[in-house]
C-alpha cells in the first residue's frame, strides 16, 4: 500500500480537480510528485493509489476473486498440472474432494487438504462445498456426465462459480457441438446454462485446444518418433490451436482471479497456433530425423468414426476429435476467435522454445 500525502483540501467535494500529490513507497522513504484527477470527501487522490489503498467506490469494484476453489479430479494428467498451480498460489484456499476409495489417499499431494464424500449423496457433497467460491472439474472422460450430479450439490451449497471439464475443443462451434464424442460436455454446459439463467450459479467453460506437451508426450499430435512417422491431416496447412498444460491451469487461475470478466462465458486461450507442417518440420529439426509424412482426410476420418464406435472401437472418438481439431470449419482456430491470453498472462510459445518442448517430451 501506498503512503498518500494530499495536497489540498478541497472546497468542492462533488467536483472533480487537477492537482499534484506525492505518494511515498513502503520502505523507501522516496517521495515522488503525480498528477491527479479525482476527489473524495474534501481530499484529492491519485486514481493509481486509489487502487492500491481500496479507496475506490464500491459500486464501481469488481467481484472479489473466487479464493476458496475445491478441485475435484485432482489426480489425471490435467488434474495434477493444475493443482500444483492452485497450490503455488497464495491467494487461494485449494481443497481436494474425492471419493473415500479414491487412489490420491495413498499418495495425497503435498499441502494439498482432501476431503471424501460418497458423490451419489448429494448432502454429504454439499456440505463438503459450503463456503466454497468455485468448484472445479477436471475429470476425465468416464467421469463427464457424472458431473452434473456434483454441480447439483455446488448448488445446493452456494458454490458461485463451476468450471466444468470442457478443457478442449471449441464447442461454441456447431460442427464440433454435435460430434457425438462431445455429447456428455455439451449436456453439462447447457444445464449449467440453464442453472445460471435461473440465477442460481454461474459459469465459465474454458477451451485450450489440443494438449502440446501431453500431446507430443504420448503422439496425439500426428507424429510418432518411435516409427518415424507423421499424418498430415487435410495437408497439414490449416492452422490449429494448442496449449501447454501450465498455460491451461494458468487459465484456471485466471478465471479465478477475473470472475466478471469470465462469467457465464466461453474462454479460449493457447500457447501456440500452429500448421501441422510447421510442427512436423519442428519435430524434424528438434530431433534430427527425417519423418514419413501419410496424408489424411479428416473428413473422411469422421465418416469412418462413427461405424468404429457402434462396433465398440474406441478409436473412433479419438478420429472426431482429431476432426474438431483439425477439420475445416470446426473452429479449432483459436486465433479466429477473442481469446483470453492477455488477460490471463499467456505468452505464445517461440519457434525455439516449440523446438525445446519437443526435445522434452518426445518419445
Amino acid at each position: 500500500m501506498y503512503s498518500i500525502i494530499p495536497a489540498f483540501s478541497c472546497p468542492h467535494p462533488a467536483r472533480f480537480h487537477t492537482a499534484y500529490v506525492t505518494y511515498v513507497l513502503p520502505g523507501t522513504g522516496i517521495r515522488n510528485p503525480l498528477t491527479i484527477t479525482a476527489n473524495i470527501g474534501n481530499r484529492l487522490y491519485s486514481n493509481s493509489v486509489l487502487k492500491n489503498t481500496g479507496a475506490l467506490d464500491q459500486s464501481k469494484r469488481t467481484m472479489a476473486i473466487l479464493s476458496n476453489v475445491v478441485i475435484v479430479g485432482a489426480s489425471g494428467n490435467l488434474g495434477g498440472p493444475v493443482l500444483s498451480t492452485l497450490l503455488a498460489d497464495s491467494s487461494l484456499n485449494v481443497t481436494i474432494l474425492a471419493r473415500p476409495e479414491s487412489s490420491i489417499l495413498s499418495s495425497p499431494p503435498a499441502g494439498a487438504k482432501i476431503v471424501t464424500a460418497d458423490f451419489s449423496d448429494k448432502a454429504a457433497v454439499a456440505a463438503a462445498l459450503k463456503g466454497v467460491d468455485a468448484l472445479l472439474l477436471t475429470v476425465g472422460a468416464p467421469a463427464i456426465q457424472g458431473q452434473i450430479p456434483l454441480i447439483d450439490a455446488a448448488v445446493e451449497a452456494g458454490v458461485k462459480r463451476v468450471i466444468p471439464a470442457e478443457f478442449g475443443s471449441n464447442l461454441g462451434n456447431e460442427k464440433t457441438a454435435a460430434l457425438p464424442v462431445f455429447a456428455g460436455k455439451v449436456e453439462v454446459r447447457k444445464y449449467l446454462e440453464k442453472l445460471a439463467a435461473e440465477g442460481k450459479t454461474s459459469w465459465t467453460a474454458i477451451f485450450n485446444g489440443a494438449f502440446l506437451d501431453w500431446g507430443i508426450k504420448v503422439g496425439f499430435l500426428g507424429v510418432n518418433v518411435k516409427e518415424k512417422s507423421a499424418k498430415l491431416y487435410d495437408g497439414g496447412e490449416r492452422y490449429f490451436s494448442t496449449s501447454l498444460l501450465s498455460d491451461v491451469a494458468k487459465a484456471v487461475v485466471g478465471v479465478l482471479k477475473h470472475p466478471e470478466e469470465t462469467k457465464n462465458k466461453m474462454i479460449y486461450v493457447y500457447s501456440a497456433r500452429l500448421k501441422q507442417k510447421v510442427l512436423v518440420a519442428a519435430y524434424e529439426k528438434a530431433l534430427g530425423i527425417k519423418l514419413e509424412v501419410t496424408e489424411v482426410s479428416t473428413e473422411a476420418l469422421e465418416k469412418a468414426s462413427y461405424d468404429k464406435i457402434a462396433k465398440g472401437d474406441l478409436q473412433g472418438f479419438t478420429d472426431q476429435i482429431v476432426r474438431a481439431l483439425l477439420g475445416e470449419g470446426y473452429g479449432g482456430d483459436f486465433g479466429l476467435y477473442e481469446d483470453s491470453n492477455e488477460l490471463f498472462g499467456i505468452k505464445q510459445v517461440s519457434e525455439a522454445e516449440l523446438e525445446e518442448i519437443i526435445k522434452a517430451n518426445a518419445q
